[in-house]
């Protein structure tokens, strides 16, 4: 009876031997590690169905390198190359005699067998080094990479250990065909001199194909469930969701809040928006809800490692308000129920027939629970507009909701002209921008507007002042409205105010009849009250080139439709907000004031400990109204969220105000939550 292989005798056995353990003792059609050869043969070809049928699925869901296919294919082609190249070999030294060649002869398969598994290794590991290079440096996981690293996995091993089973059968000088040759594909029957005889044939046939049959499948099971882990485990956004309130949704407080709900240290703050259940924080890691009466989060959205791109137009900035590199990060609709962010993904990318040479990746989260709705590639510089339901990107609209295509515009329907970007109607968007030939010291818009439904439905407005009196920006947007004057203006002086108007989108987009709002005379929006507000702020109708002066104005309320005067507004929009000194026992610190623009009482926070000394003087620091200029400094500013008053204090921007010099970042920004009665 043939007893199984011993340890010593395995370490024996040379390297070239060791699959044929028991070679003259154990038939070929018996020798296990032949027959689990064999079946490896198999399961590498199996596995190569299921990888294909998931690249194939994968395939137009993933942005991928351009030329991947071709790319994949020539890495490929070595693989039987060096097939075709062992059996040449094992030919030509077939025809000499020496003993040399008959040594080569019999080992060629072999090792060319050796230098594919190598080249297998070599070609799924810059497979999976790609990969991990986008996931890594991008937070960008492309699927399609690991599925063709697998595939590689598969075809190498199959050819791996067919030029192994004929490495074998020329060792044994079987003939091809025989019926112990190892390299046939139709299966050995069980013989009756198994490598172990201690059972019955019946319970060795059952090991015969039960080992046969793992070794089948083994392969294919592989190679599948770790796609599945990679496609599922290594996400790179990390989220926690929330249902949606019960109650009614918060309001913005119209009136400064008397007390500090929370406080909180935000490293890195990139922008701060207002969703519709309260503050939207975006900072590196990502983005996060904050519920506005005790500051604990709501929801959020987290890409470890992403680089969030801002969205480059004029008339959209962040807490800091307007200059290029205040650009605003975060975008949300009228109403405030979603939020758009965008994220950089790798240089030139396909994306069907498409090639992205300069792409984001725009997500949409619904503001009331963090779920996305929506992910598109899209380049980075196209149009990019929301409305309540839609949002618009490049030539076609979405739905919010759910990110399904509504309509697309053709080429011709969108002229040559400055972008729009940002949230517009509620049920509008503006498909064509221009400048108006005549305006020369300061750009007016003219409007080409249509419906987010149904895009045939278009009117034109014109006479649209751009967001500031000294940046050349787009008209302002706020809650659906915007600012126009009163009469047609072809050249504004730049120093003269004029009358002007609130408007609704929707009612230029003939959608709806609302009347125009008189603001009286102004010189134009401040975008940064407007925005950090949700109201719309106009200067005043004085001129001053001096960022202590009056800014605000007059401000129109949309959810009211109602205006104020500055003077007797008590809410957040025309504050005076800047640094102070604190004078106590001798010692002087440094204070945040809050001063309302109607007289009512203010307020002074403290400040949390920074790198700069309190300012020797305050002239460049001192309480200001938010504008364009009076933000240059980037100190402090203030957001009016739903549920509360949001100040922002970034201790390292008092450094231009005191003329010390530019350092790197090293203290978080410090917001202070101001709560009061919403009425």
């Amino acid at each position: 009876m043939a007893l199984p292989c011993s340890i010593m005798k395995c370490m024996s056995q040379t390297s070239d031997d060791i699959v044929d353990a028991d070679a003259n003792g154990i038939p070929i059609a018996a020798n296990r590690r032949v027959l689990v050869l064999r079946a490896l043969r198999i399961g590498g070809l199996v596995a190569v169905l299921p990888g294909m049928i998931l690249a194939v699925v994968w395939w137009n869901n993933f942005p991928l390198p351009p030329d991947l296919l071709r790319s994949f294919l020539q890495l490929l082609l070595p693989l039987p190359a060096l097939w075709v190249a062992s059996g040449l070999v094992r030919k030509v030294c077939h025809w000499f005699e020496e003993e040399f060649a008959h040594t080569i002869w019999r080992r060629a398969r072999k090792f060319f067998a050796s230098l594919v598994a190598v080249y297998t290794i070599a070609v799924t590991g810059w497979h999976v080094h790609r990969w991990w290079h986008f996931y890594a440096g991008f937070s960008f996981s492309i699927i399609v990479l690991p599925t063709l690293a697998a595939l590689t996995v598969a075809l190498g091993l199959a050819t791996t250990v067919d030029l192994w089973l004929r490495g074998i059968r020329d060792q044994r000088d079987i003939l091809s065909g025989a019926p112990d040759d190892p390299v046939r594909f139709r299966p050995f029957r069980p013989a009756a001199n198994d490598e172990d005889d201690s059972d019955s044939p019946r319970r060795r046939s059952r090991r015969y194909w039960g080992r046969r049959f793992i070794a089948l499948l083994a392969p294919a099971l592989a190679l599948t469930l770790t796609l599945l882990l990679v496609h599922n485990a290594p996400n790179p956004v990390v989220q926690t969701t929330t249902h949606a309130p019960d109650g009614p949704l918060p309001t913005r407080p119209t009136r400064l809040g008397a007390r500090i709900a929370w406080e909180k240290d935000v490293p890195g703050l990139l922008d701060l928006k207002s969703g519709v259940t309260g503050p939207l924080i975006l900072t590196p890691e990502g983005l996060t809800a904050v519920n506005p009466t005790d500051g604990s989060t709501l929801w959020s959205y987290h890409r470890p490692r992403a680089r969030y791109s801002r969205f480059w137009n004029w008339g959209q900035q962040n807490m800091f308000g307007a200059s290029p590199r205040n650009s605003s990060y975060l975008l949300t609709n009228p109403n405030g129920h979603y939020v758009a962010l965008r994220i950089v993904i790798p240089p030139t990318l396909k994306q069907g027939d498409k090639i992205i040479h300069e792409g984001v990746l725009t997500i949409i989260i619904d503001t009331t629970t963090g779920q996305v709705t929506s992910e598109r590639l899209t380049e980075e510089y196209s149009t990019f507009q929301l409305t309540d339901t839609a949002f618009f990107d490049g030539r076609t609209a979405y739905n919010l909701s759910d990110g399904q295509a509504r309509w697309t515009l053709k080429a011709e329907d969108m002229e040559e002209g400055v972008s729009f970007a940002g949230p517009t109607g509620h049920n509008s968007f503006v498909i064509n921008m221009k400048i108006n030939p005549n305006s020369r010291h300061h750009n007016i818009y003219d409007l080409t507007l249509a419906s987010d439904k149904d895009p045939s439905r278009k009117a034109t407005a014109s006479n649209f002042p751009a967001t500031d009196k000294i940046s050349n920006d787009r008209p302002v947007s706020v809650d659906g409205w915007t600012v126009q004057y009163a009469e047609k203006v072809d050249d504004p002086d730049q120093d003269a105010a004029r009358k002007m108007q609130a408007v609704s989108f929707d009612s230029l987009a003939g959608l709806e009849d609302t009347p125009a709002v008189d603001l009286g005379k102004t010189f134009g929006p401040n975008t940064v009250a407007s925005h950090a507000s949700g109201t719309l702020a106009l200067h005043p109708d004085t001129s001053s080139s001096d960022p202590a002066a009056q800014q605000v104005g007059t401000v129109f309320d949309p959810a009211t439709r109602t205006v104020t005067s500055a003077s007797e507004c008590a809410g957040p929009v025309a504050v005076r907000l800047g640094i102070t000194r604190v004078t106590d026992g001798g010692s002087v610190s440094r204070a945040l004031a809050i001063q309302p623009c109607d007289g009512s009482d203010g307020l002074t926070l403290p400040v949390a400990p920074g790198p700069f000394k309190p300012p020797t003087k305050t002239e460049e620091s001192a309480p200001r109204q938010l504008s364009e200029r009076s933000q240059a400094e980037q100190i402090a500013t203030m957001v009016n969220a739903p549920g509360a008053t949001l100040i922002v204090f970034n201790p390292e921007g008092e450094a231009k105000a005191n003329g010390t010099s530019e350092v790197d970042r090293k203290y978080p920004y410090h917001l202070y939550a101001l709560t009061g009665d919403a009425s």
